[in-house]
């Protein structure tokens, strides 16, 4: 049975305040979160269910289904008031319902003992993270003073709006928020006030049934309360030390796979696979080690750690320390930055210093850059992604996409250099890569890269053998 957000993380990250009707919710961040960052909360398992007024939708009691039969449901109430539907609900499925008053001795202690604790008031019980399930009720909605919420947010920068209608709950699960009942549930995210770029504040409606994701709203909060991003002059493209292979997915030939070996230093050089973009991480053998292992590598290792403690942990720090060359597997990348962003890039780094490579396929070359494309954790149709658009920048003022030919992508990639025509769009087919060492790149593979550069009407298609110089954004004439 999985457990239920942290109640003294609830108190702390998520904030509410009532707009008349419908209810309207300010999602916090950390309060020590130094400003311009864009790491959000950690995830957290169980679920969290808030509802604006009116009949309680059925989904609310759908989730707790899977809750031990027969068990009790404690109700935090002041005066004894129980939501009509709670008490249907406890009928139908034969549970009795103790009410606990917030005043309560130790009440922490107490509440420890249920699996369903059901709010009704707005004094929050403390540190119960052994409770499954934790349900806000909108009385608690109704004890805290009306505010609008453009006010709200206009005076606590860094917070996402979320609006609840009557008859309608946001569902959060981990860093899964579901609209379910009869409304749209519809998030505020504030303007960028005194930057250059001037985001206005945005609105986005969710229907019932459809998901948002807690990360990405909350990272877009935050991005635009730091620094402009991208810079509108961002640092050359240049890789000073080692080497960069960006790979535009697809079954690479074994000629691209060799210039990684050699890059890296040869078949006894020690060389990491992370593979935590994957659908499954944790595969023991993903097919990029078997296929080093093919070409006679006899030093490879696995790293799969992807929470913020593991890539700290003295394997992961080790493994990086000695290797040579490091391949991002392809997936979603941003999976990447969850684990490693304000974590272990200087790991990343020093790689390079030392003359290594960095290397990957997919979603592990869209990470190298400095703007990442397709970040979203909702899907990678959408080649901007607020709040997911920091790639690890080995590779400064450039965005790389992949699978462009194959997927009709060149448009995206000619929009977002429209967008932001400071950055310089580098567009991979499939079978195909680009080795990057200072500023000159080099094509290899068997098909082709698009250069989309601003100061010029139409990307420019390069081929295998084919250099180009990052930096004057010139194609170089051949050797």
């Amino acid at each position: 049975m999985c457990r239920v957000f942290s109640v003294a993380v609830l108190v702390s990250t998520l904030l509410f305040v009532g707009l008349f009707r419908p209810m309207v919710a300010t999602v916090a961040n950390a309060a020590d979160a130094p400003v311009g960052t864009t790491q959000p909360l950690s995830p957290h398992s169980g679920v969290v269910v808030w509802w604006g007024v009116g009949e309680v939708p059925a989904a609310v009691f759908e989730r707790l289904a899977n809750v031990e039969a027969n068990s009790a449901v404690a109700v935090v109430a002041r005066d004894g008031d129980i939501s009509p539907g709670l008490k249907e609900w406890c009928n139908e499925t034969n549970r009795p319902i103790e009410v606990v008053r917030p005043d309560t001795p130790r009440l922490q202690e107490k509440l420890l003992g249920y699996k369903v604790v059901w709010i009704e008031t707005k004094n929050l019980p403390q540190d119960t993270e052994n409770i499954d399930y934790l349900v806000v009720s909108d009385q608690f909605l109704d004890d805290l003073p009306s505010e609008t919420l453009i006010e709200k947010l206009s005076s606590s920068p860094g917070r996402v709006g979320v609006g609840i209608p009557a008859s309608t709950a946001l569902i959060a699960k981990g860093r899964k928020l579901e609209v379910v009942g009869e409304s749209d549930v519809v998030f505020c995210l504030p303007a960028s006030l005194g930057r250059p770029d001037h985001r206005p504040t945005k609105f986005l409606r969710n229907k019932p049934g459809t998901e948002a994701d807690l990360f990405e709203l909350t990272r877009s909060a935050l991005a635009r309360r730091g620094a402009e991003f991208p810079a509108k002059q961002p640092d050359s493209p240049d890789v000073p030390h080692g080497a960069l292979l960006a790979c535009g997915g697809g079954n690479l030939s074994d000629s691209i796979w060799q210039r990684f070996i050699d890059l890296a230093g040869g078949i006894d050089s020690p060389i990491v696979v992370i593979p935590i973009a994957m659908p499954n991480p944790d595969e023991p053998n993903p097919k990029d080690l078997t296929k080093l292992k093919q070409l006679g590598c006899q030093r490879v290792k696995v790293l799969n750690q992807h929470t913020k403690a593991d890539v700290q942990s003295s394997e992961f720090v080790e493994a990086l320390k000695e290797a040579r060359g490091v391949w991002f597997v392809g997936g979603r990348q941003w999976k990447y930055i969850d684990a490693y962003e304000g974590t272990s890039e200087h790991l990343f780094y020093d790689v390079l210093k030392r003359n290594g490579v960095i290397a990957g396929s997919s979603a592990g070359a869209a990470v190298q850059a400095e703007y990442m494309v397709r970040g979203s954790p909702l899907g990678n149709r959408e080649i901007m992604a607020e709040g997911y658009e920091r790639g690890l920048n080995f590779l400064p003022g450039c965005a790389i996409d992949i699978h462009v030919t194959e997927r009709g992508r060149l448009k995206d990639l000619v929009s977002l250099v429209q967008t932001y025509p400071q950055l310089l769009g580098i567009g991979i087919d499939e079978d195909t890569a680009v080795e990057i060492q200072g500023s000159v790149m080099t094509v290899l593979g068997n098909r082709k890269v698009n250069i989309v550069n601003s100061r010029i009407p139409e990307p420019t298609a390069i081929k295998s053998g084919d250099r180009f110089d990052l930096a004057t954004r010139q194609l170089l004439p051949e050797k």
